[in-house]
């Protein structure tokens, strides 16, 4: 017997997509987000031009995943405060960041 398909998600904007398609799109947009904060973060002086925001937006989600996996797969929650913790690094700011 065949497995049956995947299911299709429908947004009343966009024509149907698979699962797949939408965690994807959904994604580029989350990436998309960080980016642009970034550059708006760095015209306005707060962050130095290097990294690029697309370098940092790759960096700050890296960080945030590995964080995620670490704490589903052992129920720590040492990495979120490791990943906290390096993001403000990155971000030049000794603040905590806000969980």
């Amino acid at each position: 017997m065949a497995a049956p398909p995947p299911p299709v998600f429908v947004n009343t904007n966009e024509p149907p997509v698979t699962y797949v398609e939408a965690q994807s799109r959904k994604r580029r947009r989350w990436l998309a987000l960080l980016e642009h904060e970034a550059a708006v973060a760095e015209r306005a002086g707060d962050l130095p031009g290097s990294p690029s925001p697309a370098l940092l937006a790759f960096e700050i989600d890296a960080l945030l995943a590995a964080a995620n996996v670490s704490r589903n797969l052992g129920d720590d929650t040492t990495a979120l405060a490791l990943a906290r913790s390096l993001i403000a690094l990155r971000l030049g700011t000794t603040e905590p960041l806000r969980s």
